[in-house]
């Protein structure tokens, strides 16, 4: 099974050819290159919108999309799910903060469940503030719907079938936190693998008066519509694959 990936960028000139190599890296060192990079320009207003033209040129199974101003990380990732060639989907920082170990790790156990996320590991590297929002965020999400993993932001390996089907309304910040709330309360399989985040990398932009107010509309949008409009369809419990080695008591 091979894996689609979307890579968004914004105003990321020195970082997305980096990015990109590193997917492309990661792949190989799992024995399987992922021939579909989704690379969207997302309203960058410096070299970015350049460097991903020269990037689409020197690699075929690139799929290049600009976007005129900037629409966000999750009208990004809309993107990747309507042009994903593949099975699975996979998003990718476009300022190359997670570091290639986890997306090897992603590839590698792709096949394992219907879904597998990357926990990041080493979070002593971002900013205490970053690590405070992060973790009160991923609480109030996984306390509210009842989901079994500790961070409602991972990357994973996300079912394309599935996303199709969904109503996605988020466009920035809180696309995550939908996917893993719609897919996490439905009967799905589901494992976590440990991931990191790139040692070169702090720089975060998640903390915007523009995400804040899309993170308040969409966990309200996200209430109404699994505890009350179709709480019959997100009324289920997922499945944990345990990684090799683990002994699962419930099999």
């Amino acid at each position: 099974m091979l894996v689609s990936v979307v890579i968004p960028a914004l105003n990321e000139e020195d970082n997305i050819r980096d990015a990109v190599e590193t997917v492309i890296n990661a792949a190989e060192a799992a024995g399987d290159t992922p021939l579909d990079i989704i690379l969207i320009n997302d309203g960058s207003r410096d070299r970015t919108g350049e460097i991903c033209n020269q990037l689409a040129g020197e690699y075929p199974f690139i799929q290049l999309v600009h976007h005129e101003t900037n629409t966000g990380m999750g009208s990004s990732i809309l993107d990747g799910i309507r042009l994903a060639k593949h099975d699975c989907l996979t998003m990718f920082p476009g300022d190359n903060a997670v570091a290639a170990y986890t997306l090897r790790n992603l590839f590698l156990n792709k096949n394992e469940a219907d879904y597998v996320l990357a926990i990041i590991i080493n979070t002593e590297y971002r900013s205490a503030w970053r690590v405070f929002l992060s973790t009160l965020y991923s609480f109030i999400y996984t306390t509210t719907f009842g989901l079994p993993i500790k961070y409602v932001n991972s990357i994973g390996l996300w079912p394309v079938a599935m996303l199709r089907k969904m109503k996605l309304r988020s466009r920035r910040y809180s696309m995550h936190a939908e996917i893993n709330v719609k897919l996490l309360c439905r009967p799905i399989s589901f494992m976590e693998v440990d991931g990191y985040v790139s040692l070169t990398r702090a720089k975060s932009s998640a903390v915007r008066i523009v995400n804040l107010l899309e993170v308040a509309r969409c966990f309200l949008a996200l209430c109404i519509e699994v505890f009350v409009t179709n709480r019959k369809e997100y009324a289920f419990k997922p499945k944990r694959i345990m990684p090799p080695g683990v002994e699962d008591r419930e099999s």
